[in-house]
């Protein structure tokens, strides 16, 4: 068990930053490749399910800081009488704050 999980981590690093849309490509590339091997072609959901990384890029320490200072950011631009939208900085601190999110989850879930 060592072994292999130390081997599909080292070969799933270099496609940790890619989209959904690379797996579901390299998934029907992989399928069709095996199809012509003669393998039984569910060999390919179980090979292609060992590519797609699951572990978030960043821990909950760095989340938490991260939120924390662009909340309080938020809060020091507040203009009551602005939306989000017609306050720039405020709009730009809610995009950052999705950046920020997106990095703590799983890659394949955004």
């Amino acid at each position: 068990m060592g072994w292999s999980h130390i081997t599909i981590n080292t070969l799933n690093e270099p496609f940790r930053d890619k989209k959904p849309i690379f797996y579901l490509a390299s998934g029907i590339l992989l399928w069709w490749f095996i199809l012509q091997s003669g393998v039984h072609a569910t060999t390919t959901g179980i090979l292609a399910a060992m590519m797609v990384p699951t572990c978030p890029h960043a821990n909950k320490i760095w989340f938490r800081k991260k939120m924390e200072s662009v909340v309080e950011n938020f809060k020091v631009m507040d203009d009551p009488h602005k939306t989000i939208i017609e306050n720039g900085k405020q709009h730009t601190l809610a995009e950052e704050a999705e950046d920020i999110a997106k990095l703590s989850t799983a890659p394949i879930l955004h």
